[in-house]
C-alpha cells in the first residue's frame, strides 16, 4: 500500500501511472480506495484493442496449381528462346541472304525488350493484377507468331518476333513468377524451384520439339502452330486472377488507433503528388540513390554479357574484323568469367535486398 495525500492506493506490480499529478503504482486493473467507506473504483489501464481481418498467404494449397502453371509458361516461353540455334538455322535457310549475325538480332531484340519493358509490366501489375497481364502477354506472343507467318526477310522477323515476343515474354514471366511467390512463405523455395525449372527443362526438350515441327510444317506454319499454342495459353490468366481471393482470412487484435488508421485512409493527394508517386513507383526511380540497387543493376548488365545472344554477336563481329580463333576463344572465356562473377555477386546481394521483387526486375 502507498499513500498519496488523503488517497489510499492498493498496488500490484511495479508499474507507475501518473493521474492528476499523483504517482500511483497499478496493475492492469486496479482498485483505488476513496473517502467513501467500502467503495472502490476500478481503473482499466489496458490499451483498447480491436479485431481486424486480413488475408495471409496459405503457404501451399491453390499456390501449387499456380506454381505448376508457371512451370508450363516458363517451359514454353523460355524453351523457345533457348532453342535459338534451331529456329535461327531455319531462318537462314529460308532467307539465304541472311547472315547468322543478322538472325541473332531477332533473339537479341527479344531479350532486350523483355528486360526494358519490366517497368511497364510492374505498373500494369499494380493496376490490373497478375491474371490480365499474363493473358495479355500470351496474346501478344501469339500475335507475333501469327504475323511471322508472312515474313519475307529476317528484318521482318525482328519486328514480329523480336518486338512482340519480347514484350509478351516480359508480361508473362514477370506476372507468373511474381504471382507464384505470393502464395508461399516457408515453402517458397520449393514452389519457385518447380516454377522456374520449367525454363531449364524447356531449354533441353524444346529443340527436340521445334526441329521436327519446322521440318514437317516449314518455318511459316511452324510459327502458326506456336501462335495457336500461345493463344490457348492465354487461358492461364484465369488461374492467376485475383490471387488474394484464395488466401484464408485471419483475425488478430491490434491497438484501436492502428485499426482506425487501417479503415480511414489518409487524405487525398494532390494531382501533382499522385503523378510524381506513380512515376517513381513505375520506374523505381527512388532506387537510383540506393547503392545496393545500382550494384545489382550492374550485375545484371554483366550477366547479360554471357547470354548466347551477346556471345553470338561478339563472335560474329570478331570474325568480321579478322580476329584469330584463339583471340575469340579468349574473349569468350573472359565474358563467361564476368558472367559467373556477376551471378555470384547478384546472388549474395539478392538475399539481403530490401527491394520489392517487381523493383528488382526493373
Amino acid at each position: 500500500m502507498s499513500c498519496v495525500g488523503d488517497k489510499t492506493v492498493s498496488t500490484g506490480d511495479a508499474k507507475n501511472v501518473h493521474l492528476s499529478g499523483m504517482s500511483i503504482s497499478l496493475e492492469a486493473s486496479r482498485s483505488v480506495a476513496t473517502d467513501v467507506p467500502n467503495t472502490s473504483v476500478a481503473i482499466d489501464m489496458k490499451e483498447p484493442m480491436v479485431l481486424v481481418s486480413e488475408r495471409v498467404a496459405p503457404d501451399g494449397g491453390y499456390g501449387w496449381l499456380v506454381s505448376a502453371m508457371t512451370f508450363v509458361v516458363t517451359f514454353l516461353l523460355t524453351g523457345f528462346l533457348k532453342s535459338f540455334s534451331v529456329w535461327r538455322a531455319f531462318v537462314v535457310a529460308e532467307f539465304p541472304d541472311t547472315t547468322t549475325t543478322d538472325a541473332a538480332w531477332i533473339s537479341g531484340c527479344i531479350g532486350t525488350l523483355s528486360l526494358m519493358t519490366s517497368p511497364l509490366t510492374s505498373g500494369l501489375l499494380a493496376r490490373y493484377g497478375n491474371g490480365p497481364v499474363v493473358s495479355a502477354g500470351c496474346i501478344i506472343c501469339a500475335l507475333g507468331f501469327s504475323i511471322s507467318c508472312f515474313a519475307t526477310s529476317a528484318v521482318y522477323l525482328i519486328g514480329s518476333l523480336g518486338v512482340c515476343v519480347g514484350v509478351g515474354s516480359s508480361f508473362m514471366i514477370t506476372a507468373s513468377v511474381g504471382c507464384t511467390g505470393k502464395f508461399f512463405t516457408t515453402r517458397k523455395p520449393m514452389a519457385m524451384t518447380i516454377a522456374l525449372s520449367g525454363g531449364c527443362l524447356g531449354a533441353i526438350i524444346m529443340p527436340y520439339i521445334l526441329r521436327p515441327l519446322f521440318n514437317a510444317a516449314g518455318m511459316h506454319y511452324g510459327f502458326l502452330a506456336l501462335a495457336g499454342i500461345f493463344a490457348l495459353l492465354s487461358l492461364s490468366g484465369l488461374i492467376y486472377a485475383n490471387p488474394e481471393s484464395h488466401f484464408p482470412l485471419e483475425e488478430k487484435e491490434v491497438p484501436a488507433e492502428e485499426g482506425k488508421d487501417a479503415t480511414n485512409p489518409a487524405a487525398e493527394k494532390t494531382l501533382r503528388e499522385k503523378v510524381r508517386t506513380a512515376v517513381m513507383e513505375l520506374m523505381a526511380l527512388r532506387y537510383l540513390r540506393h547503392p545496393l540497387f545500382l550494384t545489382m543493376a550492374f550485375s545484371v548488365f554483366a550477366v547479360s554479357m554471357g547470354s548466347p545472344h551477346f556471345l553470338g554477336q561478339i563472335s560474329g563481329q570478331a570474325k568480321r574484323l579478322g580476329a584469330s580463333a584463339d583471340k575469340i576463344s579468349l574473349l569468350t572465356l573472359l565474358v563467361q568469367l564476368a558472367d559467373l562473377l556477376a551471378r555470384l555477386v547478384y546472388g549474395m546481394l539478392a538475399s539481403k535486398s530490401p527491394l520489392r521483387r517487381t523493383s528488382e526486375y526493373t
